[in-house]
């Protein structure tokens, strides 16, 4: 067998391992081969084959390395790190049981960084007065949405009617419910 038809097999072996893997540096390395193979059917010596495979593969991978924008990887986290879940119950640790992905799973939150007297939760029905006041934050209300109607029998910290409000509110000038 003639010395380029090694070439251009293994040229045919890097291009399925490209083809299989999506790398493009095994493409180059199948440039690199067919190059090879080319100058063999040229009939220069074998050092040449080799000159212009080497070559060929270590500028083809410059290239790719130079021109390929790298991934961002994210840090180690797990892909379902913040994922939306079913609260199904609150343990006195902290932790809850939540439902995920089909099954139940025991997960617990960050701790937040901002002290309970710097958060405010802001809601519309009764249930968000609720849950403020469970978490022993402060709440305050809005006059619109849904369960707006709730609010009369289940008061917030403070009451507005628009959002802009909010501002004011949180400087110190806003009126309690």
């Amino acid at each position: 067998m003639q010395v380029y038809a090694y070439w251009f097999m293994l040229a045919f072996v890097f291009i399925a391992v490209e083809i299989f893997t999506g790398t493009f540096y095994f493409l180059m390395l199948a440039i690199a081969a067919m190059l090879g193979g080319i100058a063999a059917v040229a009939g220069l010596d074998v050092a040449w084959h080799y000159s212009i495979a080497a070559v060929t593969a270590v500028a083809g991978t410059l290239v790719l390395r130079h021109t390929r924008k790298p991934h961002k990887h994210a840090p180690d986290i797990g892909l379902d790190v913040g994922q939306a879940v079913r609260v199904l119950a609150w343990n006195p640790d902290g932790t809850a049981r939540v439902y995920y992905r089909g099954a139940e799973w025991d997960a617990e939150t960050e701790p937040a960084d901002v002290p309970r007297e710097a958060t405010l939760i802001v809601g519309d029905s009764d249930t968000d007065v609720l849950t403020g006041r469970n978490a022993g934050v402060r709440t305050c209300g809005v006059t619109y949405g849904i369960g707006s109607k709730s609010l009369e029998t289940t008061p917030p910290d403070w009451l507005i009617s628009d959002l802009r409000e909010l501002p004011t509110l949180l400087h110190g000038k806003g009126r309690s419910a």
